[in-house]
């Protein structure tokens, strides 16, 4: 009989972690869906805003994939950045660049961290996502730092379509 009264209470205390990662995993906002650039609330840091602004985010954790398409007097870019939210490094390709990026979660925040050389030159991009509580409004807020000093930041504000 005591090797029942185990295998129920191992049982049970299985179920009860399973049920708590299921509510851990709840807890994080999903960033999916089709946002578009709000340009009165978002911040350039005295650079021209793009003329427009469109991200698909395809989000199933631990996979997280931005589609971004800007337009702006350069003309047409797309990029697609694949991260997981583990915070293992993964890469892509940017103005003839290789980008070695992060992403992990901090509390409810996504934090995405990328660095790459640029004509012997390493420029770090420290940002973060937050969702409001509505789930219609997508921050990014952005720091930028060029061998070690800071050039830049920039505040995107995203809406929902």
């Amino acid at each position: 009989m005591p090797s029942i009264n185990i295998q129920r209470q191992t049982s049970r205390f299985t179920l009860l972690l399973f049920a708590a990662s299921l509510t851990f995993a709840a807890d994080k906002p999903n960033f999916s869906g089709s946002w578009e650039m709000d340009v009165s609330k978002s911040d350039f840091g005295g650079s021209p805003p793009p003329d427009s602004f469109k991200r698909k985010i395809e989000h199933g954790e631990p996979s997280l994939i931005l589609t971004d398409e800007q337009v702006s007097p350069l003309g047409t870019e797309k990029v697609v950045r694949s991260y997981t939210t583990d915070g293992k490094e993964t890469s892509y390709q940017w103005m003839g660049g290789d980008v070695k990026s992060a992403a992990h979660w901090d509390g409810n925040t996504m934090v995405i961290v990328g660095k790459v050389d640029v004509g012997g030159t390493e420029i770090t991009v420290a940002g973060t996502l937050t969702l409001s509580a509505d789930g219609k409004t997508l921050t990014e807020s952005d720091k930028i730092v060029a061998g070690g000093n800071e050039v830049g930041a920039l505040k995107l504000v995203l809406v929902k379509k």
